[in-house]
């Protein structure tokens, strides 16, 4: 007496169906496998996943997503990447998303790869990455991209790849919250300074750079690492490289229409203004503020001062034209 043969399992099912694809279709070897850290809060629109399984699979990368939910998720998320061996960890999202990211891959030999999915997008202005999510996915899988090492800096422990804001600046961040971020886009930062305005006084500034003591009256303590504002030509000060091994710190003393001209005057004509204005360069810098300011780095507030910030020379490899 035969025994009746059992039907095949769903699993089994499958296993064949791939056995069978596997000799008729052409399979394309992989070049290597893309994490994508994704922060799903960031920008006006959501990216889209047809977008990165054309270009990421016919360039012959397998990839993955990984969900940023909060702050401190990115660089948990691309340090297990890092481990388990992926050959780009890419990140979509603003510049704080970037800034998360990074801080998982310092002194990782495995590239970054940025596409920009923020609503200011500085980041990828300084280091010419196009902002259309096709074009830079196509980046990444281009065997002729370049792999750009720059600094990283660190704001009381806090890695950020632009810049820290002390002051009004930092207030500017708090008052353009996501929801109007959404609704306005790069809007919402001019409605957010005119907001802070109103409620904003001079502080008193004292700043230890490399050792150098420095008291100064100001509105506004930026300690930069890039220098772009977002925008072609629009920079801090031409003396500003993110791969020079220096911080760039710099005060605005007050604003007002003669205040705001001159800095306008440098900042599209690049001419130095050390009055308005005044610059300083060093690999650590310490600032304290009375009354105590917001600090924030690249987008995202951090802590009150005092603030410790130090730069570390090319600790970062990241994916560029």
């Amino acid at each position: 007496m035969t025994t009746p043969q059992q039907p095949d399992t769903p699993t089994e099912n499958r296993r064949g169906i791939l056995r069978r694809l596997k000799r008729v279709l052409p399979f394309q070897k992989a070049h290597g496998r893309i994490t994508i850290i994704l922060n799903p809060a960031a920008g006006q629109s959501s990216p889209t996943l047809r977008t990165f399984n054309r270009i990421f699979h016919e360039g012959g990368y397998h990839w993955e997503i990984r969900l940023i939910n909060q702050f401190g998720d990115g660089q948990v998320h691309a340090r297990k990447a890092v481990a388990e061996g992926a050959d780009i960890v890419a990140v979509y999202g603003g510049d704080g998303s970037i800034m998360d990211v990074a801080a998982g891959m310092i002194g990782s030999q495995v590239p970054l790869g940025i596409l920009p999915g923020g609503t200011g997008n500085i980041m990828a202005a300084e280091l010419g990455i196009p902002r259309l999510l096709s074009d830079s996915c196509n980046l990444l899988v281009n065997p002729n991209h370049t792999i750009r090492t720059i600094d990283s800096a660190c704001a009381n422990n806090t890695c950020f790849l632009m810049r820290t804001g002390i002051g009004l600046e930092a207030t500017v961040v708090k008052e353009a919250d996501r929801e109007i971020k959404d609704l306005f886009g790069m809007m919402s930062y001019a409605m957010a300074i005119i907001q802070a305005l109103n409620t904003t006084k001079p502080c008193h500034f004292q700043l230890d750079i490399d050792g150098k003591q420095i008291e100064i009256d100001g509105l506004i303590c930026t300690v930069a690492n890039a220098g772009s504002f977002g925008l072609p030509g629009l920079v801090l000060s031409p003396m500003v490289s993110i791969s020079d091994g220096l911080l760039d710190i710099f005060v605005i003393r007050k604003v007002d229409l003669v205040s705001f001209l001159a800095i306008a005057t440098r900042v599209v004509g690049r001419t130095e203004d050390p009055y308005t204005f005044p610059h300083w360069q060093g690999t650590h810098v310490r600032v304290t503020a009375d009354p105590p300011q917001d600090v924030e780095a690249d987008g995202e507030l951090i802590s009150l001062t005092p603030v410790e910030v130090t730069i570390n020379p090319g600790s970062l490899r990241v994916i560029v034209p």
